[in-house]
């Protein structure tokens, strides 16, 4: 999985405008891994492994098929043990350890004051394709 989590993975962190949440923010993260729709049976191993996720289609990519992972307590305690357990070794593993410690402010609630909040956007920033590689 970790193999291509490093062609086709997304550690994903969207923050939202909610008036719902003490600071306005809502934090959301989610993980996925996408390939070719003749791959869908190899996503749904993963879900088999990991006791989680699901497997979506958009219409805006019928050749496509992604696995995805929502639920922060799966993303948590499962994605997370698995890459400590088997980690990257390309440059997504920064994006894995940012993600990581996004999923740790959350867990610890500090995506409820502005100070976590500016943190996570600060990581988040960073991430994906807002990383700059030295």
């Amino acid at each position: 999985m970790a193999g291509f989590v490093d062609g086709e993975g997304c550690f994903y962190v969207k923050v939202r405008k909610n008036n719902a949440y003490l600071c306005g923010y809502q934090v959301i993260i989610s993980f996925s891994i996408s390939q070719h729709a003749r791959d869908e049976a190899l996503l749904a191993k993963f879900i088999d492994y990991l006791g989680c996720g699901s497997i979506e289609k958009v219409s805006t990519r019928p050749s496509g098929a992604t696995f995805v992972v929502y639920k922060f307590n799966d993303v948590y305690d499962k994605i997370i043990p698995f890459f400590q357990k088997f980690p990257l070794h390309g440059v997504k593993s920064m994006d894995c350890n940012d993600f990581s410690t996004v999923a740790e402010l959350i867990k610890n609630k500090s995506h409820l004051t502005l100070e976590g909040l500016k943190k996570i956007k600060s990581l988040k920033s960073g991430m994906n394709t807002g990383r700059t590689y030295n």
